[in-house]
């Protein structure tokens, strides 16, 4: 536009239709200062620079030298006098330039210096496409800073200033950018944007293992500012930082129990340690550490797994509550069930011999009329216990119901069955049980059957070992008796 209304200017034949032109290209003259710093800071990634009162500050000096350009034969603020030369086909407009000229020259090269700086800047920190565009930027803000130069050294050519020139030829090379290097499509985006927003804790350290960068999250976590941080060894802030380099390898991520400075708790961090190397020479310059709290997560899975654990015991006490007798602590009929499917199928595979002894305390009604039911009761614990502490391992003791009893002897032949059972008869006989003001002895009477000889089913075998049992008593109590078909 500023070299299209120029244009106009130069073509122009009257001296009203100059001023209109001149009037004209003050529009584009003064916001080109204003939009060209806009530009470069959208496209390095420093929006967070502008707001809305920046902007409006940033145009305050354009939107008055405007207003002053086209009012100024009222006040001769801007311009002190203007006047026509005559030439060969037209008169020439001749400008002396009064005072807010040169201010807004001054807030021009302001910006335009400004623009350059950032532009270098640019350079100096990106590498790749984003060093590409920087140079272009570069290049753009180079060229008027030439023309200026030329203007001042040489003049104008032919009415031409070089300014103009300058500004048309780097409007030629933001467009090469934008269309080549993508200046506005791929534009960086600010560090705070990422780095300073992320829930992740981040750390830079250099190869002097000091901390060159370090992100809001893990300064809060530490309870710590910036200041305190930046230059310094991380042992001298995170008392676990030899724990955490001596267990996290380059380029691997793992879990450590940290102890903070700031609260005394103990936090999980899952850090991930990834090297950083220069682009030309490969060298490694520092390391970043990439830290995730997972403190929550680790104490909810401790947190689980005690539960799981408390409900696994109470699922295993709740089952053996299920298959234990809650007076004698034997197991009882439904465990019975259970277990003697299971050795009476292994006896059948193996081609092993399984015995049954069923017995029954002899004259239990009888003391429990004459001395009570707590007799009753510790005459059972006593039997209880004498069985379990005299079988072996392999057996199987249940609490049939009442004061009946069942013992599963495993791989037992019918000689070594009655022989176990004598040995425990004898051990009950022999035994002496406080009742009220005296000792009483008791005897049991049991009855022994033996797979396969005598049954291949387990009730079968049962029901022998029951009726052998009664023929025992029959036959005086307080003795073991052998199925016989």
């Amino acid at each position: 536009l500023w070299s299209i209304f120029y244009i106009m200017e130069l073509s122009a034949i009257s001296e009203q239709a100059q001023y209109f032109a001149n009037d004209l290209s003050y529009i584009p003259i003064v916001t080109v200062p204003a939009v060209l710093l806009i530009f470069i800071l959208l496209t390095t990634g420093k929006i967070d620079l502008l707001n809305r009162r920046r902007i409006i500050i940033l145009f305050i000096i354009p939107a008055i030298t405007l207003l002053l350009v086209w009012t100024s034969k009222h006040h001769h603020l801007f311009y002190k006098s203007i006047s026509f030369v005559p030439e060969t086909a037209r008169n020439v407009m001749t400008i002396e330039r009064g005072l807010f000229y040169w201010i807004f020259i001054a807030y021009a090269y302001f910006c335009l210096l400004a623009c350059t700086i950032i532009a270098f800047n640019r350079i100096l920190k990106t590498t790749g496409v984003y060093k590409n565009q920087a140079v272009i930027m570069s290049l753009g803000t180079i060229i008027p800073w030439i023309g200026s130069v030329s203007d001042i050294l040489f003049g104008t050519i032919k009415h031409i200033h070089f300014m103009q020139v300058s500004f048309v030829l780097a409007g030629i090379v933001f467009m090469v950018g934008i269309n080549k290097f993508k200046i506005i499509s791929i534009s960086p985006i600010a560090r705070d944007k990422i780095v300073d927003r992320m829930t992740d804790f981040m750390l830079v350290i250099n190869e002097q293992n000091l901390v060159i960068d370090i992100n809001h999250a893990f300064l809060t976590f530490l309870g710590k500012n910036q200041d305190d941080i930046l230059g310094c060894n991380p042992e001298s802030f995170f008392p676990s930082w030899e724990s955490l380099t001596a267990s996290i390898e380059e380029d691997t991520s793992g879990t450590i129990e940290v102890k903070t400075s700031a609260s005394g708790a103990i936090s999980f961090l899952d850090v991930s340690r990834i090297p950083l190397y220069t682009g030309r020479r490969n060298e490694q310059i520092g390391t970043l550490f990439m830290m995730n709290d997972i403190s929550d997560q680790v104490l909810n899975e401790k947190k689980l797994k005690n539960q799981l654990a408390t409900i696994t015991a109470l699922e295993k006490e709740l089952k053996e509550q299920a298959i234990r007798d809650s007076l004698t602590g034997l197991y009882n009929r439904r465990y019975l069930d259970e277990i003697s499917h299971q050795m009476f199928s292994r006896a059948q595979r193996d081609n092993e011999k399984l015995a049954i002894m069923f017995l029954d305390i002899d004259n239990f009604k009888a003391l429990n009329d004459e001395f009570g039911h707590k007799t009753g009761d510790d005459v059972l614990k006593q039997l209880s216990r004498i069985l379990l502490e005299n079988v072996r391992s392999s057996d199987v003791v249940c609490r049939f119901g009442g004061e009946e009893f069942i013992v599963l002897f495993p791989n037992t032949s019918r000689e070594n069955a009655i022989e176990h059972g004598e040995m425990l008869r004898k051990l009950f006989e022999s035994d002496q049980i406080p009742a009220a003001d005296t000792l009483v002895k008791l005897t049991f009477s049991a009855g022994i059957a033996v797979f396969p000889d005598d049954g291949d089913d387990k009730q079968i075998l049962i029901d022998a070992a029951d009726r052998t049992m009664y023929e025992a008593k029959r036959a005086g109590k307080n003795r073991i008796a052998a199925f016989l078909k």
